[in-house]
């Protein structure tokens, strides 16, 4: 495997661990409004819009 290739995996890996936390987030915050535990899903929401926020200057830096 070539440099180019393994820093492309690299960056692929990255990119999906990102990823996979969004939907964790996401997952949680139904289940907080489902059952009504708001306060626990207003802080989940902020700390996703804190993390989609940082994700959105790395992609206009092309930080990745």
């Amino acid at each position: 495997m070539n440099d180019q290739h393994k820093k492309e995996n690299e960056r692929a890996a990255r990119i999906a661990f990102m990823t996979t936390g969004y939907h964790e987030s996401i997952s949680a915050i139904y289940e907080q409004v489902v059952d009504r535990e708001y306060e626990s899903a207003k802080e989940q929401i902020k700390s996703l819009m804190k993390d989609l926020r940082e994700l959105s200057k790395d992609i206009d830096n092309d930080n990745f």
